[in-house]
């Protein structure tokens, strides 16, 4: 209880700095430093900030190595760079361009003929004090994580020119470290490099994680149904994801959901979700297309706990939406989960609560009565019907025999490539009972027939069905179940 209240008031604090405006932070940003010391790109010499000559085109490079060195690895979004200004530059920048690209080259030895995206232009660009120099990028640039990253800068043509402008470089030099094409009349962005120089400035580069897969509700993964026990878990990660909704009808901040899909095969499921450590999970079921309608949310642990969201009332063979989001507006430390679909085990799982069928008088069945498998569990009978051993999904039904003989009929939902195969298993006697007939004839989506005779009027019998290809859900799990009498009308 003590627990549990701590972690209510602490989710209450952030709440009330998050609408105070103390702390908003959506993605995991990281800025990394590239390059030491205080030399100096030169007066003359190629630069981003130098204006010497009216128009400029530059290319350097940095390394997938040092970049990895610096503490990212990719696939990343890149979405600044800035620039460390020693010395301000007099003269003002013209159609100022930056393209970032892919290469294999690891320094600015020759021209990079590599394809480019523009990430950042601006008619009059203005490097007037020292310090570092940002430029957010209005189309961030996906790094790849396996190749080096190829900057591109060009300008001009400049309506006049000065020996200012200098930015700091790695020291010692780096030999190849720039490329330069410097024009005076002419627009150099298209020209061809033609002289390197040793001086590569440093830089710092800001990169956000790549938006999961299944970041938008139409993306949505879809999740395996399993049966009363889950068959294998899927990981989920937030890392890079954003917020889809503008009004959250759950707890904490939705800035960062992910979303996942199920097909129902029963009425009821539990959905479970295990946050990793330092992530606590907000869990949402949602109905209809998307972006869905509410039904319901689940947040009753803290971080690294386990949310468990029982969903009723569901319709089989619908679609449903999943919607998981870490309670805080801040990036956890881990951004991974757990998230598992179950189903309960269905009210006839076992022959002591097996259900009870009405025995119709004639050949034709007025009323089947649906059954389901989903959820049920193995009873531990052990027999052999068509080759099929298992029962591993068995469910029961008991009648009262009112004729000797009885024609049970199960019909398996789906088709033949991906429905139910029943089998079905007559007893006699007290639970488990005892097997006096089965039918296994057909395959998925059949109908199974057991042509009962000698039966005792007035004695109770056990009809076991269950699924034929037992480890795994079939993708219906229904069937239906009749019981006529043969010889009357």
């Amino acid at each position: 209880m003590k627990e549990k209240l701590q972690t209510g008031l602490m989710k209450w604090l952030v709440l009330f700095l998050i609408i105070s405006g103390i702390s908003v932070s959506i993605k995991a940003q990281t800025t990394i430093t590239l390059g030491t010391g205080t030399g100096q790109s030169g007066a003359y010499d190629p630069s981003p900030a130098n204006v010497y000559y009216e128009s400029r085109h530059l290319q350097f490079v940095y390394t997938k190595s040092e970049i990895n060195t610096a503490g990212v690895t990719g696939p990343k979004i890149l979405t600044a760079i800035q620039f460390n200004v020693s010395e301000a530059a007099t003269k003002s920048h013209s159609n100022y361009k930056i393209r970032i690209g892919h290469t294999t080259a690891t320094n600015a030895s020759s021209h990079i003929s590599a394809t480019t995206t523009e990430v950042y232009s601006a008619s009059t660009v203005s490097f007037s004090t020292t310090g570092w120099k940002t430029f957010t990028f209005t189309t961030p640039f996906t790094w790849n994580g396996t190749d080096n990253i190829l900057v591109d800068i060009c300008w001009g043509v400049n309506t006049d020119y000065a020996s200012t402008g200098q930015v700091y470089v790695y020291t010692p030099d780096v030999t190849d470290g720039i490329r330069t094409k410097n024009t005076v009349t002419t627009n150099a962005c298209s020209e061809v490099t033609d002289t390197k120089a040793n001086k590569k400035p440093q830089a710092k580069l800001t990169f956000n994680p790549i938006a999961p897969a299944n970041d938008a509700c139409a993306d949505a993964q879809l999740l395996t149904v399993y049966g009363s026990s889950c068959g294998g878990s899927t990981l989920g990660d937030i890392a890079g994801a954003t917020q889809s909704l503008s009004t959250n009808p759950c707890a904490g901040t939705a800035n960062d959901d992910v979303w996942y899909k199920f097909v129902a095969l029963a009425t009821s499921h539990t959905i479970t979700v295990v946050g990793s450590s330092g992530f606590d999970a907000v869990v949402e079921l949602r109905s209809g297309a998307c972006m869905g309608t509410n039904m319901l949310c689940v947040d009753e642990t803290a971080s690294n706990g386990t949310e468990i969201l029982n969903a009723t009332g569901l319709t089989v063979g619908s679609t449903y939406l999943v919607r998981v989001y870490h309670y805080w507006s801040s990036v956890p430390t881990n951004t991974t989960f757990t998230i598992c679909i179950t189903t309960p085990a269905p009210a006839n799982n076992t022959c002591a609560t097996a259900q009870t069928l009405s025995v119709n008088s004639g050949t034709s069945c007025a009323n089947p009565t649906t059954g389901n498998i989903a959820g049920a569990t193995s009873s531990g009978v052990t027999m052999t019907c068509g080759g099929s051993t298992s029962g591993g999904n068995d469910v029961w039904y008991k009648f009262v025999a009112t004729s000797t003989s009885h024609i049970i009929t199960v019909v398996g939902s789906g088709n033949s490539t991906a429905g139910m195969d029943p089998v079905v298993d007559l007893r006699s006697g007290a639970c488990n009972g005892t097997n006096i007939a089965c039918a296994d004839a057909t395959f998925k989506g059949g109908t199974e027939t057991i042509n009962a005779t000698g039966l005792t009027v007035g004695s109770t019998y056990y009809v076991r069905v269950y699924d034929w290809w037992y480890g795994g859900l079939p993708a219906t799990t229904t069937f239906t179940i009749c019981i006529t009498t043969p010889g009357t009308a």
